[in-house]
């Protein structure tokens, strides 16, 4: 063998031993179908965020969820539950079956019905998780088998890992705009006035998600004005209600009533069920400057029937293959823009330019607040 020949094959060598050593950071929860080097492969280290978490952050730091049997039973919001092709790849990927217990995501907080024991919660905001540690149905301690995304981890909650994303936000139907050829509102202290206010719909701020992460948004944005800025909104003609009812009146809403308004508090995810006929459009937007950064959270209970397998749900959650599923299912965004790509939520619920986040410590003045001003609305009727 000649000397050149030598070369070409140290250096083969050198290139399959460096590919060896790099393949173990691979996610082994990732989709086969895609090319897993399609991507730099990074260190397994938590991930960080450019605001926080947003929706930038990488979707996870490489977790290894832990096999074995039994079932493991998730609270979930109603109408979010992870769909059967998710159930199926977490069984294949792990060993576990999931039992999912879906509750009004307004009683979310409040856990499992009486009677249902549970692993896990999934999908609590940040006043959600907060209220429910100080009720003391979660752990105490964080996962041992993942890490939430730096940015993303509550202090009063250790044990939260934000898995997804679902933002509140002021949606627009962009038709109704269109046709009576007005622009956008701007900003959350435009909606004040006569002109916007008597367009708006929004949600008990005591009684729904929607409103409490309104309330929140409101908070972080005008500061001390806030309370002023709600008076003048409620007696525009702004026009409150529960979420499901107010959504019926949107007129972006298939079938919505007669007389309905244009202007929503809801989740950003709403943007990706009000399509078009092809499915290439939504028919709705949020509007600039009103949105409230909402990262979605597990959190395993204070005493779960089947720990193993709750740890193995959370870290699951941060895997490739899951972090699609739920965008496919328009679930909620994944944290990871990769793991958006080709779906509706992908194209339809992106963050936008001004969204705002408030603070752990103001979170609880928020929800004082939120209650102050649903019983002025209970008493003012």
């Amino acid at each position: 063998m000649g000397r050149d020949s030598s070369i070409r094959c140290a250096a083969v060598f050198l290139s399959v031993a460096l590919l060896g050593g790099c393949t173990a950071s691979v996610d082994p929860l990732a989709d086969p179908s895609r090319d897993p080097f399609s991507q730099p492969v990074v260190p397994t280290s938590p991930s960080s965020g450019s605001s926080g978490a947003g929706a930038g952050a990488a979707s996870s730091d490489v977790p290894q969820p832990r096999h074995g049997r039994g079932v493991v039973t998730a609270v979930v919001p109603e109408g979010s539950a992870l769909s059967e092709t998710a159930a199926r790849d977490f069984r294949s990927t792990t060993g576990f079956t999931l039992q999912q217990v879906e509750v009004p995501i307004d009683d979310l907080a409040q856990g499992a019905p009486e009677g249902t024991r549970a692993d896990v919660v999934l999908g609590l905001d940040a006043g959600d998780a907060l209220e429910a540690a100080a009720d003391g149905g979660l752990a105490t301690t964080a996962p041992q088998d993942t890490t939430t995304p730096e940015g993303t981890a509550l202090a009063g909650v250790p044990a939260a890992t934000a898995y997804a994303r679902d933002d509140v936000c002021v949606l627009a139907d962009t038709e109704w705009f269109s046709a009576n050829r007005e622009s956008l509102p701007t900003s959350l202290s435009d909606l004040a006035s006569g002109k916007w206010a008597d367009l708006l719909l929004v949600p008990d701020p005591a009684g729904s998600v929607e409103g409490r992460a309104f309330t929140r948004a409101a908070q972080a944005d005008l500061g001390k004005g806030v309370d002023a800025w709600w008076s003048a909104l409620t007696s525009g003609g702004a026009r409150t209600g529960s979420a499901e009812g107010l959504q019926k009146l949107w007129t972006a809403s298939a079938g919505a009533v007669e007389g309905g308004r244009p202007l929503l508090v809801a989740r950003q995810s709403l943007s990706a069920t009000t399509l078009n006929d092809t499915g290439t459009e939504s028919l709705s937007t949020a509007v600039p400057g009103t949105c409230l950064e909402r990262m979605l959270y597990s959190v395993i209970t204070q005493d779960p029937s089947n720990p193993d397998g709750a740890e193995s749900l959370v870290a699951w959650l941060r895997g490739s293959s899951a972090q699609r599923e739920l965008a496919s299912a328009g679930v909620a965004r994944p944290l990871a823009e990769e793991d958006a790509e080709g779906t509706a939520i992908g194209w339809f619920s992106q963050p936008t330019d001004g969204t705002v986040s408030l603070p752990e410590d103001d979170v609880a003045a928020a929800q004082e607040r939120a209650q102050s001003w649903s019983k002025g609305l209970q008493d003012s009727q």
